[in-house]
């Protein structure tokens, strides 16, 4: 934790973002400075990433996904900001990308949901506690290892939601960090609907949204 704290020091020091009438300017960099020019023509999506321990101080990390232009080759995206206050996201997006600001009415995962988020998310770990407790004649105790996953998975379940409107997608989902990722329509390369055989006989799907980076 210490390494990757010193870590973040390094590498978001001296952190600048500088606004142009066609593009972002993003200096950072204690050792190694980068500088990174982002046009706003080419940025796709705006993702909101809120990690496991900067989520209970109502912290995030925002990033742009740009077509081609990236932190590192072959990566399309970009810190726009490494550490803000959630609740003033809103306002700072307002400022720099108008176009990916504002909330939508959500779509959350219907009930039946719950259990296929708890299933894939506790199945290793189920498998990984039964072996143990076969092989080793463990207590029965060693069952209690499971709530972490069952807890991981309804996790899931509840920050999963979609919401959309004439011109923005917005997806929120985890798998451990929570990510809130907003798209324009018209940036969106392709837009999928999946379904399992399970899925269709529970009526549930899974949605993809794919952009150019």
């Amino acid at each position: 934790w210490l390494l990757s704290f010193f870590g973040t020091l390094l590498r978001f020091g001296n952190f600048v973002l500088t606004i142009h009438e066609d593009e972002m300017v993003i200096d950072r960099g204690v050792i190694e400075k980068k500088h990174i020019t982002v046009p706003y023509n080419r940025v796709q999506a705006v993702r909101i990433v809120e990690g496991i321990f900067r989520q209970p101080f109502g912290y995030a990390t925002v990033y742009v996904e740009s077509a081609g232009y990236g932190d590192a080759r072959g990566s399309g995206s970009v810190v726009l900001f490494p550490l803000v206050k959630r609740s003033g996201i809103e306002q700072f997006l307002d400022k720099i990308l108008p176009d990916y600001t504002g909330s939508l009415p959500a779509l959350t995962p219907p009930p039946r949901a719950l259990r296929r988020y708890i299933v894939r998310s506790s199945a290793v770990l189920a498998l990984a506690v039964a072996a143990a407790w076969w092989l080793f004649n463990s207590s029965a105790w060693i069952w209690l290892l499971m709530l972490p996953g069952l807890w991981w998975g309804y996790l899931r379940y509840r920050d999963a939601a979609v919401g959309t409107d004439g011109g923005r997608i917005i997806i929120r989902d985890r798998v451990l960090a929570r990510t809130t990722s907003i798209v324009r329509r018209n940036r969106a390369q392709d837009v999928s609907a999946l379904s399992s055989l399970v899925q269709q006989w529970r009526d549930l799907a899974h949605l993809e949204v794919s952009v150019a980076s």
